[in-house]
C-alpha cells in the first residue's frame, strides 16, 4: 500500500503536526488505538515498527490474540433494493452474491468490466443450447 507504512502485515499512518512540529500515526484497521510519535520520517517509520511489536508483545502478555487487520470477510449494509438487485445479477451470471460481490469490488478498484468473466461462459452456453436443438429437430435427440 502505498501512504501507508507497512510491517508484519500491519498499516500505520502518517500525520504531520506543523504547530507541533512532530509527525504522529497510528496502526490503520484494528479495533485497539495505538499510536505513535517523532520528529522525522525515518524515526516515525521506527516508532510505528515498535509500536506493532508493543501491540503483539502486549497481546501475548494478555494472553489474548492480536486483532487480524485483514480476515477477508466484509459485512455491508446496502439497502434491500441493492441486495435484491445484486442477488439477481449474481444468480443471471451463474455465481454466487459473494463472488459477484468481489468482482463488483476488483472493478471499482481494477477498472475492468465485469461483465466480460462471464461473456465466454455465455456465449458457450448460447451454442450448446443452439446445438442442442439443431439435434433435437434433427431427430438425433
Amino acid at each position: 500500500m502505498d501512504g501507508f507504512f507497512e510491517y508484519k502485515d500491519y498499516y500505520g499512518s502518517a500525520e504531520v503536526h506543523i504547530a507541533d512540529d512532530c509527525l504522529s500515526g497510528e496502526i490503520l484497521y484494528i479495533q485497539d488505538v495505538v499510536t505513535y510519535e517523532a520528529q522525522s520520517l525515518p524515526e516515525l517509520r521506527k516508532e510505528f515498527e515498535k509500536a506493532v511489536d508493543d501491540y503483539l508483545a502486549t497481546c501475548k502478555s494478555l494472553g489474548q490474540k492480536p486483532e487480524a487487520v485483514f480476515r477477508g470477510s466484509l459485512n455491508i449494509n446496502i439497502g434491500e433494493k441493492l441486495h435484491r438487485a445484486t442477488a439477481t445479477q449474481a444468480r443471471l451470471n451463474n455465481v454466487s452474491v459473494d463472488e459477484y460481490v468481489a468482482d463488483a469490488l476488483k472493478t471499482a478498484i481494477d477498472g475492468k468490466d465485469i461483465q466480460k468473466r462471464y461473456h465466454n461462459e455465455v456465449i458457450l452456453m448460447m451454442l450448446f443450447i443452439g446445438l442442442l436443438m439443431v439435434l433435437f429437430n434433427a431427430g438425433l435427440l
